[in-house]
């Protein structure tokens, strides 16, 4: 099996987990296996899960943490994204797999774990994880500081104008931002089917998509910092995009608050770009092109 199938496989066993009775699933709530309980799956979505007895397959966290506890034992192996394992005294994982992405995997003495099936990633961040990762942090705020002060030059006085006009509509913004989500990823599955009928097709789009996606989001970052330092009231815009900025950044090493202030900055961001700088630039190309032909059967 490949590597990017297995990635696909572990996600949808997150979002869309197996659905047996001896399944366990949950949404935003700690998740417990009992002493003495028998599961196949046990999946955690926003939230924490402790384990006491029995995890037959796979116990996986997204945004939280699986801690096992003397006694208890999960048997194919332990995913987790954006938080850590711990394996206290007394608890077992099977020889399968112990993932954790932005986050540390402990094993305390007396825990039944093989060393050599650890794959950590500590050093990551990614907003609403429940660890903080000292280099991933500095990382991500320098990423969000340098998007709030270098997208503004990307765009002209009167778009940055609009721009801020356009975050004064947050929800309607939002909407056309959701649309552009989609857009990277039907690009991606055309690619994907590129990669047989014409590479070089394929490969311009693997290397523009996430390039032009990142300008754009750039641009917006800017914008909403710019708008939040000014209702801050700092008056110079570069002290509003720094100020701005330094605030998304806290929201977003809250605990999945994180996560939320994410996806609103995202759409927000690529809403307010759509309908304040792409599309009247692509209007006024249009319009100017449908002028040159009138004019000339007027003469």
């Amino acid at each position: 099996m490949s590597p990017m199938i297995e990635y696909s496989n572990k996600f949808s066993n997150v979002f869309f987990p197996p659905d047996g009775p001896q399944d366990r699933f949950q949404y935003f709530h700690d998740l417990t296996v009992v002493s003495g309980e028998r599961v196949d799956y046990a999946t955690c979505v926003f939230c924490s899960m402790t384990v006491n007895g029995i995890v037959n397959r796979q116990a996986t966290t997204l945004w939280g943490n699986v801690t096992v506890e003397a006694g208890g034992t999960v048997v194919d192996g332990i995913h987790v994204n954006g938080g850590r394992i711990k394996l206290l005294p007394g608890s077992g994982v099977g020889g399968h797999q112990l993932y954790a992405f932005g986050g540390s995997v402990d094993l305390e003495p007396g825990a039944d774990a093989q060393r050599s099936a650890i794959d950590a990633w500590p050093g990551y961040f990614y907003p609403g994880q429940r660890s903080w990762p000292v280099e991933g942090i500095v990382f991500f705020s320098l990423a969000i500081l340098s998007a709030a002060l270098c997208g503004s030059r990307m765009v002209s006085e009167s778009s940055a104008t609009r721009m801020q006009e356009a975050l004064q509509r947050p929800l309607s913004s939002a909407l056309f931002g959701v649309l552009m989500l989609a857009l990277p990823w039907i690009l991606l599955i055309i690619a994907g089917y590129s990669v047989y009928l014409f590479f070089p097709l394929a490969f311009l789009i693997f290397l523009a998509t996430p390039l032009v996606f990142c300008i754009l989001l750039a641009i917006g970052i800017a914008a909403i910092s710019g708008f939040i330092g000014s209702r801050l009231g700092f008056s110079d815009r570069m002290e509003a995009r720094i100020a701005g900025a330094a605030l998304l950044v806290g929201l977003m090493l809250i605990p999945l608050v994180g996560f939320l202030t994410m996806l609103a900055i995202l759409t927000l961001a690529l809403g307010v770009v759509l309908t304040q700088c792409l599309w009247p630039a692509l209007r006024a190309k249009f319009a100017r092109r449908t002028r040159i032909p009138n004019d000339l059967n007027a003469t």
